[in-house]
């Protein structure tokens, strides 16, 4: 019995003209050297840009006067907008559950439709539907009763024809914290 002998794989390779395979290795070199003008480009931009913050950082000789005044402002710019921030924050940080716990219609035939507050100002305009016109007043003066609420105002009501009555209620809140 006549062993097998090891696989040989024999691929033929296609003919190319010459010119196809210069043009395709002047192509490459082509592209290569843009790119690599490209780079060069790209390392002076970053070397420029690392001296200039070199020489912002360095202290001005001659004049530590106008050093000291271009400190003091943008140590001054740099506290208000930390300022600014913080009171940001603390406008995002505020509780908004009591105000709208408070806004909450407590039984009857009151439905909330949308609730604008604005925690800049403190001011909440609520917009509302109720069975009628002695809900609608029952409903105001129990948000002018409760805790967080201020100012409050029914502003706008209008009845439509056979449906609910829609309303809306302005005022102000107080946030505990």
């Amino acid at each position: 019995m006549r062993r097998p002998g090891p696989l040989l794989l024999r691929f033929r390779r296609a003919a190319l003209p010459r010119w196809v395979t210069w043009g395709g290795l002047c192509l490459s070199l082509a592209i290569g050297s843009v790119g690599g003008v490209q780079l060069r480009a790209a390392w002076r931009e970053r070397a420029a840009a690392e001296d200039a913050l070199a020489q912002a950082r360095a202290p001005v000789a001659g004049k530590p006067a106008a050093r000291t005044v271009a400190n003091a402002e943008s140590a001054a710019a740099a506290r208000a907008q930390a300022q600014a921030v913080a009171k940001h924050v603390e406008l995002l940080n505020r509780d908004w559950a009591p105000l709208l716990v408070a806004l909450r219609p407590t039984g009857g035939s009151v439905r909330l439709l949308s609730v604008e507050a604005s925690a800049m100002d403190g001011r909440w305009i609520l917009q509302a539907q109720g069975g009628g016109a002695p809900q609608m007043f029952e409903y105001a003066a129990a948000l002018d009763q409760r805790a967080p609420l201020a100012q409050v105002r029914l502003t706008k009501h209008e009845f439509l024809v056979d449906g609910p009555l829609n309303f809306t209620v302005e005022g102000t809140w107080v946030a505990t914290r």
